[in-house]
């Protein structure tokens, strides 16, 4: 069947969607690619430690997405609307980060308890993927492939955004 692109891009609720998807990107990126020196330059960690450290935020993310699809499956189940789960799942794993990272900049130089913050952050942003992830599948099931690579294209512009947009932000350790 061929994908009806007319529809597809006049759609409000997929233009959401790709706001979303580029905000989630734009964060997860951002602490994929900044963690790693965060943890070296600011906290002192040594490259050795730094490896295990900078990668156990994204063992949380793994892991919590994994249960928070089966909480979503569940909730299913029980009879709960898709919209008020999908919504719900997306707002713990929106919300939930934006408040761990908030508290990161108030805690002063405590290295675990930044590092467990930014392991809570990536683990809660988890809830995403049953969020708005999944929205694409329940948008349109015949063509979700399509809809997910064409808010995955430009939310994975981020890739190269955030960098660019860091250094810009940061120049030589000191705001500009």
């Amino acid at each position: 069947m061929p994908t009806p692109w007319k529809s597809v891009l006049t759609s409000v609720p997929l233009w959401a969607l790709l706001a979303a998807h580029c905000g989630e990107t734009w964060g997860f990126y951002t602490l994929l690619i900044q963690a790693p020196t965060y943890l070296s330059n600011i906290l002192h960690f040594d490259l050795n430690e730094n490896g295990l450290l900078s990668a156990l935020p994204n063992l949380m993310l793994s892991t919590v997405s994994i249960f928070a699809s089966i909480l979503a499956d569940h909730l299913r189940k029980k009879g709960i609307r898709i919209s008020m789960i999908r919504k719900t799942l997306n707002t713990i794993g929106f919300i939930g980060p934006a408040i761990c990272l908030a508290i990161v900049a108030f805690v002063g130089c405590k290295p675990v308890v930044i590092v467990a913050l930014l392991c809570l952050a990536l683990g809660l942003n988890g809830f995403a993927f049953s969020g708005f992830i999944a929205t694409h599948v329940d948008m349109s099931p015949d063509f979700a492939g399509t809809l997910y690579g064409f808010t995955n294209f430009f939310a994975n512009c981020n890739g190269f955004i955030v960098p660019a947009f860091v250094g810009w932000i940061i120049h030589d350790g000191v705001i500009v």
